[in-house]
This record gives C-alpha cells, structure tokens and sequence, in this order.
C-alpha cells in the first residue's frame, strides 16, 4: 500500500513539478518576448542607423545588392510600421530588372510573421515606384537573377494586401522599343491562391488619362491563369493619334471608349478581345476657325480578336465603323505581329475611298485640298495590305478599280482606271490602265476626247520635304491624237517636268486640241480660219516648271508644243490669199506661238525664210509675220491686187510695171480682234525695168529699196537709166482722201548728145555738152483713172547751145529750164519756160499721145496760140531767118514720114515780129510775117518796110532744095 502510494505520489509530484516548470518557462517566455518586445519597439526609431543590417539581409533575400536611402520606423497596432525612402536595386547593365522606390510603407504583423517565420505584412503601399523590365533579358537570363522569382514570390505570396500609386512600369521589348506604363493606384490582394489587382492606368505613348482595370489570377507563381479587364471611357488619345497621324491641323479632341478582356494562361497572355464604340476624334480646319469646317472622324463600334500562334499575334477587326465627316462605313480587316514586332495589315472586301478622303486633308496643305476637292476623286479600294517592321519600314500593296476623278480648269478627268499600288518607305510604284474610256476636257478643250487604250507606271518618292512622281511607259490613244509622255513632278517646288510625242494627225483635227482658256477665243478662233490644211508630221510637247508658275514671265520655266505641218495651207488674212505649198514649224512656247517655214507660195511668189509670231495668247492677240520672197513685178503687182493693198500699193504697181525678178520682205501685224491690219516691207530692186505705160516711161537697171507700211510707200536712193540716161529718184506714197497720192522726185545729170540722138540726131550739131535737173511729180489715184501735177527745172550749166537766140548759151552762163505739167488719164496741160523769153504751153491727149494744141512764145510775144495744132510767135529785135530756117528744117525732116504720129507735128502757124530782119539776103526793118502750114505747102504773108509781099513755097520743093 504504502509501495502503491509511493508509485502515485512519485507521478503526481513529477506531473506537478511538470506543469510548475512549464508556467514558469511561458512565464519566462512571456518576460522575454515583452522584453523583445519592447527592446523592438523602443529600437525602431534608431533603425536608420542599422540600416545596412536590414539591406545585408535584404540583399540576401532578392539575391541582388539593394540600397536604402533612409528608415523611419515606429510601433503601430500589431507590429512595427516602417517607412522605407529612395530604394534602389543595384544591377549590372545586362540585369532584366531595375528597380527604384521612392517610398515604401510597411506594417508588419509580428504575431503572423512570428508564426510563419517570414514578414507577414497587413499593408504594403509603395509610392512612386519605377520598374524597368527588359524582356528580352528576361527570356535569356532568367535563371541567373534571383530578383525575378523574389519579387514574384514576395508580391503574390508574402504580401496580402498591398498597393502602388504614382508609378511607372517601363517594358523594353525585344525589339528595343520602350512602352511606359504609369500607375494612377493599384490595390492588390493575395488570399492563399487568388490574386487580384484593382486599380487606374495610363498608357504614357498611348493616353493623357487613366483607365480602369481588373486583373484577376488564380495560382502561384510558378503556373498563374486569369483574366485582364480594361474599360476605358471618354480616355484621351492624342498622344497616340499625334504618333501615328502627324498633320498641321490642331488636334482639338481624341476621345475613344472601350471594353478589353484578355485570358492568362501560364503566365501569357493566351487572347485579346476589344470592344471599340463611341471614340470622337477632330481637327481644327486651317483655313477656317468654325468648329463645321473641322475634320471629324468617329468610331462607332467594332471587335478586336487577337491571340498568339507560333511566336505572332494573329488578330481579326471586325465590323469596324467609322464615320468620316457625314459618310459611314464599315471594314473588316486582317492582321498580325510577328516575333520582330512587324506588323501585317489585311483588307480583302470593296472599299469605297471616297469616304475617307477628308482624312487626307491631315497629310496636305490647304491649297493641295482645294486642289483634290476640286478633282472629286473617286475609287474602290479592292484589297489592301499594309506590312509595318518596329523599325519603321512600311509596304503597302492595293489593287483599286473605278478610279476617277472630275476635270478641272488645268487638269483633265478620267474614270474608269484600274491600278495597283505597290509602296515601301515613302517609295511606291503606281500602275494605271484604263479601255475605252473618256478624258474629260471640254473646260480647257472644245470637247472631251474618247480614248481606246490608256496606261501608265507611276513611281512615286517621298520624303519629309518633298514628294516626286515620275510618270514612265505612258499611252494614251484615240482616234483624235496618240500620246506617249514622261512626267516628273516635285511638291516642295511645285516643278512640273513633262514631254510627250505626238502622232501623225490632220491639220484639220488641230481645232479639237487648242487650249481656249489659255490662248483666248480670238487666237483660237484665228488659228481655226487661218491653218486649213497640212500634216502633223511629228510633234513635241514639253513643259519644265512650277505648275502655278504659268506663263513664266520671269523665266523661270518654260512651256513648249512644236509641230511639224507639211503640205500646209495658211489663210493668215482675210484680206490676203492663202499661204500654199509651205512646210511649216508651229512652237507654242509659254503663251507665245512662233511658225517658221523655209518654203512656201503665196499665189505665184514664192516665201522663202517664212516665219510668224503671236508673242502673247491672249485676248488680245497679235500676230507678226516676216517673210522674203522670190517673184517678178507681175506676181508681186497680182498678189498686192489680192491683198490689203489692193486699194493702194496694188492700183500703184498697176501704174508702175516692173520687169525682173525680185526680191521681197514682207512683214504682217495681224490684229487676232478683227483690228485694222498692218503690212508692210521692202522691195529690193536689182537692174529691174520699170514701166509707166500711161506716162509712156520706161526706167531701165533701176536700182534700190522700196519700203512700205500699208498704204504708205517709201522709196529713197533709187537709181535707174531713163532715156539711156541715169537718174537718182525718190518717192513717197500714202491714201488721201480725194485718192491714192504719190510724190516722186528724180535727179539727174544728163548729157545731151545721147538724149538727142533718140529723138532728133540732127539736133546734136546745135546742143553739146550736160547739166543738172531735178523733177518733181505728185501723182493721185482716185477710184477711177489718176490725176499728175510735174515739175522739172534745170539751170543748163555746162550745156553749149549753137541754137538761134534766145536758145543759144554758153556752158558758163545759165539759162533756167522750167517744165510744168498736170492732168488726169485723157491729157496733160504742159507749159515750159526757157529763161525769161522762151515760153512753151500745149495740151496733151493721152489716147493719140500728141499735142492737140500747142503754142511756143518766143521773146516779149503778146500773141497766144489759136485753134488746134502747133504755133509759133516770135518777137525778136534781131532776126536772121537763114539759121531759123536750117533748124525747123532739121526738125521738119525729122518727123516721122510714116503713120505714126509724132509728139509734137509741124508748126500749122507761125507768127514773127522783128524790128531788123535778114531774109534772103535781105534787110527788112518792122518785119510782121504770118506763116501758115497747109497739106503741101507754106504760105507767108510779108510785111515790112522795105515790101509787103505774098508767098508760096511748095513742100515738094522745100524737100528737093534740101
């Protein structure tokens, strides 16, 4: 019994002692955790000062050196609360990771990181944080940085409950583009395998404001799957709308709302939906402040599907509608990013471009969408494809149909073009083809022209100053004109560089081509009456200048079409026949048109070295013409009689006929308005013979130039023989009023023996020697017939006269020689004085060319003329009739003994006076004698002192006393 108690007492005492010692040591544990305890809390506030013990064994946990910047520590709740500044991860430049926080805040529950021998936090903010992760790094150097897992294991298994606010995420991919992330305020739980993020964005390249999200994964960190939900309303993309559309215009509102799901799977991203609606974007109009003249453009819904396959993203767009301004539509698209980041855009439905045409209006200045507008174009849009490498290289590929667009003033339309466009960086070729179609022209040409066939290679280069479009393999063919151009064009100048070859075509179709606008309806309507006919043998047109530079008055460019017409018919004047027979070169350079030819006929003169010029096509038009030309007198006289001058220079040479060839510039100012022509130029005159048949002159080896403008005539320095003998002589002419009037002058400086023998060789015993004269002649052409008034004076120096005084003279003494004449086309009234006693007066009829009457006054005679016929009265104070005799004898029996009449017949009456004579031997004193002329005899009726007699001399006897 007392063994038994002993047993029992022994396991009391020792259970007792048991629980003794086990209060005492929770006792003693009690005393040493508040002990720690307190020693913990009292030694907060000195933290800082240990702080490398904290970063040591940081450092250790991250598997990387990290610094901290400043520790602020106190006892808050259930543990400690410490503020952490200005944490820094160091790293090597190759790390995945770099890491700075401006503040961390931490509350540690001691109780639950006592339990679970870790920090166990209850809240963890960090502020300011900045988080660069390398993905490229990462995927390479994974296994070599314990920061990675780390972090994962600290933010989804250490911390349950934690935040971050005004920081950023910098995500370098692997094609070394930055995508910065900014973090308004994220709220993060962990309860055991669920994870789940809440908070505010912002994409930095991509939105001014933030966007809600939810991130919800479930498992750890070793396998994560969830979701990622993103809305965002009324989100503020300008700075993703100014990256990738850049335009002058004021980007004045971007605003897109949107719903975004997307599913995790084993820490990726396995697929992407995007809900698009009610996303507003507008630009500020350049040219106009009111908000109706903006560019508009909206997104009124759409899907995005995208998801991962082989290291791409393959994604689907559909039902994207937009609306542009006023029009909507709605595409579907195609695309993917592969591993490089390149990026492939697909769209494979008809398209209609002309919605998104005010789109365009971004990319261009002003007057380049004044300018489109003014085109209206038109297209469908077949198929697109667009491929963008991450380093900026851009292809695109499209097939367009119906392209069209309206003509403008300058620029023609066309519809009906295909094309495909194949671009790369700013380089693109574009090729146009188009059947049986129509150019519209008909506001810069009199109608439009239908083609057959039409096609053309645009190369187009661009760059940040310029866009140059080369036009190469070019055709355009009608029925009307065959075109094959070259055409460079530059939009930073604004240079134009074009040329083309022009098929054989018709003169007459030559009206269908002339621009009206640019060379004005009186050029138009000129160069239609006037080229009636030829062919286009080959043709030329080229243009090197800026488009708005037109006509280039500062010659700064130049515009030229060159024609070659053969077998050419010029009506340049309705006044003039027409221009035959010609091969001529048209140049239309600038607004001027020049025509040059080396042949041609205007009816037989035959125009060498033709050319003509409009200097300016305008409205008011003038065309010049010069031209030389080969003929004889009659061809000339028979053109000028077809001409302008016709009234003039024509009814002129009528009265003058030249024999011989010559030579003739021609110059035409021609009024295209229908004003008063002007023509004039020379006549080259060389050894011709000129005739007046109605004054019976003839003037041989004539000499000179004569010079005409219209209906004046000028003709200075002429020389020409006229009776064998040389003259100097000088004549104008200009249309009066009463007629057409011509004043000439004539020099010479004959000598008398040659004059004499062509008329009265005898005479050449009496006359000797030469002298000086001149003549003076005013000639009027009315309507009909013409009117002459003549002067010829002579001092008859150096002339010897043995003739009977008072006609005889010395070659010293002087003895003016005065002979006037006028009339019309019947006959002239001519009067000459030799010296101050001889006086000769006649009438003239041309139709017998021979006095009618005529009268010689020799000495103080009172007695006129009487009757028809010629006479003579003499009052001499000495005469000696033997000598008298001898001359009229020489004169008498020069007369013609023939049909033909002589200028001047025999004397039918003679009256003398003379206070001495010696006739026959005989002195008579207060001599009156009467001669009369009669068919075979001369009667003399005698008066004197010394006998007064009657007598008849027979004109058979006369002739055998001779």
């Amino acid at each position: 019994m007392n063994n038994l108690n002993t047993k029992t007492k022994s396991a009391s005492f020792y259970a007792a002692y048991l629980i003794k010692k086990l209060w005492a040591l929770v006792a003693l544990s009690l005393v040493v955790v508040a002990v720690t305890l307190s020693l913990v809390r009292y030694s907060l506030p000195y933290m800082n000062d240990q702080k490398h013990h904290l970063e040591q064994w940081l450092s250790g946990q991250v598997g990387a050196e990290l610094k901290i910047g400043e520790i602020s520590a106190k006892w808050h709740g259930v543990g400690p609360a410490i503020i952490l500044r200005n944490i820094r991860l160091i790293q090597s430049t190759q790390s995945p990771i770099t890491l700075t926080i401006a503040e961390t805040a931490i509350e540690v529950d001691f109780w639950q990181s006592v339990r679970a021998r870790q920090i166990q936090s209850n809240k963890f903010d960090l502020r300011e944080m900045e988080l660069s992760i390398d993905i490229a790094s990462l995927d390479e150097e994974e296994t070599q940085y314990p920061i990675v897992e780390a972090l994962e294991k600290l933010f989804l298994q250490q911390l349950q409950l934690f935040s971050i606010s005004q920081s950023k995420i910098i995500i370098n991919t692997r094609n070394n583009q930055q995508q910065v992330v900014l973090i308004d305020q994220v709220s993060w739980v962990n309860k055991e395998e669920h994870h789940q993020g809440v908070g505010q964005l912002q994409i930095e390249e991509i939105a001014k404001n933030s966007t809600s999200f939810i991130l919800d994964l479930y498992g750890n960190q070793e396998k994560l799957h969830g979701t990622f939900f993103a809305k965002g309303e009324e989100v503020d993309l300008s700075p993703w709308v100014e990256q990738w559309i850049p335009s002058k215009n004021k980007l004045v509102e971007s605003r897109s709302s949107f719903v975004m799901w997307a599913a995790i799977k084993d820490k990726s991203i396995q697929s992407v939906q995007l809900d698009l609606s009610n996303s507003r974007f507008e630009w500020q109009n350049l040219e106009s402040s009111s908000p109706e003249n903006n560019i508009k453009a909206a997104v009124l819904g759409g899907q995005i599907n995208a998801s991962p396959m082989n290291n791409e993203w393959l994604f689907n767009l559909n039902n994207l509608t937009m609306q542009i301004n006023d029009n909507v539509l709605v595409t579907n698209w195609l695309g993917k990013i592969d591993q490089t980041g390149a990026f492939t855009l697909q769209h494979k439905q008809p398209l209609k471009l002309a919605a998104v045409l005010p789109m365009l209006g971004l990319a261009m200045d002003p007057n380049q969408i004044e300018s489109l507008e003014s085109l209206q174009p038109k297209a469908t849009l077949n198929s697109l494809d667009i491929h963008r490498s991450l380093s900026g290289d851009m292809a695109v590929k499209a097939s367009i149909s119906d392209l069209q667009w309206q003509q403008t003033k300058f620029i023609p339309g066309m519809a009906g073009l295909a094309t495909e466009l194949n671009w790369f960086n700013g380089n693109g070729r574009l090729k146009l083809k188009g059947k049986s179609g129509q150019l519209s022209i008909n506001k810069l040409l009199p109608k439009n022209i239908d083609y057959q066939r039409f096609y053309a290679d645009l190369f187009i280069q661009t760059s940040e100053q310029n866009a140059t479009i080369i036009v190469e393999n070019t055709l355009f063919k009608s029925e009307l004109i065959s075109l094959r151009p070259n055409v460079s064009y530059g939009s930073k100048d604004n240079y134009l560089s074009f040329s083309t070859s022009i098929e054989v075509i018709d003169v007459t179709q030559l009206p269908l081509l002339y621009p009206t606008v640019l060379m004005g309806v009186n050029t138009k309507n000129y160069l239609i009456d006037s080229l009636q006919q030829g062919q286009i043998g080959s043709a030329q047109v080229i243009w090197h200048g800026a488009v708005n530079a037109f006509p280039f008055e500062q010659n700064q460019g130049v515009f030229q079409a060159q024609l070659q017409v053969t077998d050419g018919q010029l009506k340049f004047a309705p006044q003039w026949p027409a221009l035959t027979n010609f091969d001529v070169n048209l140049l239309f350079e600038n607004k001027s048109l020049t025509m040059t030819s080396q042949k041609g006929q205007l009816l037989d003169v035959k125009l060498t070295e033709l050319s003509a010029k409009i200097p300016e096509l305008a409205a008011n038009a003038i065309l010049n013409i010069d031209a030389n030309a080969q003929a004889n007198g009659q061809q000339v006289t028979d053109l000028m009689l077809q001409s302008s001058l016709a009234d003039t220079l024509g009814k002129t040479l009528q009265q003058v006929k030249v024999s011989g060839p010559l030579k003739t510039q021609l110059n035409l100012y021609i009024p295209l308005s229908g004003d008063d022509l002007v023509a004039k130029g020379k006549v080259l005159l060389v050894e011709n013979q000129v005739e007046l048949p109605n004054l019976d002159v003839l003037l041989e080896q004539t000499n000179g130039t004569v010079s005409f403008i219209n209906n004046k005539i000028t003709a200075n320095g002429l020389k020409a023989q006229l009776l064998k003998q040389p003259i100097d002589l000088n004549f104008t002419g200009a249309q009066q009023y009463k007629g057409y009037q011509t004043d000439i002058n004539i020099k010479g400086d004959w000598q008398v023996t040659p004059l004499l023998e062509s008329f009265s060789e005898d005479l050449t015993k009496y006359l000797s020697g030469n002298s000086n004269w001149t003549a003076d002649i005013a000639l009027t052409l009315p309507t009909q017939g013409y009117q002459y008034s003549a002067k010829i004076f002579s001092e008859l120096t150096q002339l010897n006269s043995d003739l009977p005084v008072p006609f005889a003279k010395t070659p010293l003494q002087s003895l003016p020689l005065i002979v006037t004449s006028e009339g019309n086309q019947q006959a002239s009234s001519i009067r000459i004085t030799l010296g101050e006693d001889v006086e000769f007066n006649g009438n003239l009829p041309h139709q017998d060319m021979q006095f009618s009457r005529a009268h010689l006054a020799i000495g103080q005679s009172d007695l006129m003329g009487m009757g028809l016929g010629f006479s003579i009265s003499a009052s001499l104070s000495e005469l000696d009739v033997r000598p008298w005799y001898q001359v009229i004898n020489t004169l008498i029996n020069n007369l013609p003994d023939n049909n033909e009449k002589p200028l001047l017949e025999a004397p039918k009456r003679i009256f003398i006076h003379a206070d001495n004579a010696l006739i026959a031997s005989q002195r008579l004193t207060g001599l009156e004698m009467v001669a009369k002329n009669t068919s075979d005899s001369w009667l003399f009726d005698i008066n004197a002192k010394e006998t007064r007699m009657e007598l008849t001399l027979y004109k058979e006897w006369l002739k055998k006393r001779c």
